[in-house]
C-alpha cells in the first residue's frame, strides 16, 4: 500500500541513460546498489517466474534477473517508489 511497482521500462530507461547519470546520483546520494522492477514478471518455459533488477558491482551497473522466491539481502539499499498520496503527506521512509 502506498508504493508503486516499477516495471522494466523504468529500469531500461535508467540503464540506457547516457553515463547513467540518474543511477550514479542515486548511488552517490542514497547508497543504492540494487533496484528491482517487480512490475514486470518474466516466465520461463518451465513456468518459473522471475523479476529483473539492476545492481551495482565494481563501479558499474548491470542487469540481471532473479527468481521471485529468492531471498533478498537487507544490507543492500534498494529504492521504493512512493505513490502521489505518500508524497503529498511527506511520509517518505528509506528502506533497507
Amino acid at each position: 500500500a502506498g508504493h508503486i511497482c516499477a516495471d522494466v521500462a523504468i529500469g531500461q530507461t535508467l540503464f540506457q541513460e547516457p553515463d547513467q547519470v540518474t543511477l550514479e546520483r542515486l548511488h552517490r546520494e542514497t547508497g543504492c546498489v540494487w533496484m528491482e522492477f517487480p512490475g514486470t514478471t518474466l516466465r520461463s518455459p518451465s513456468g518459473n517466474r522471475y523479476f529483473l533488477y539492476l545492481f551495482r558491482n565494481n563501479k558499474q551497473w548491470h542487469w540481471h534477473c532473479n527468481h521471485l522466491s529468492n531471498d533478498r539481502n537487507a544490507d543492500n539499499p534498494s529504492l521504493v517508489l512512493a505513490s502521489s498520496d505518500t508524497l503529498a503527506t511527506g511520509a517518505l521512509v528509506p528502506t533497507a
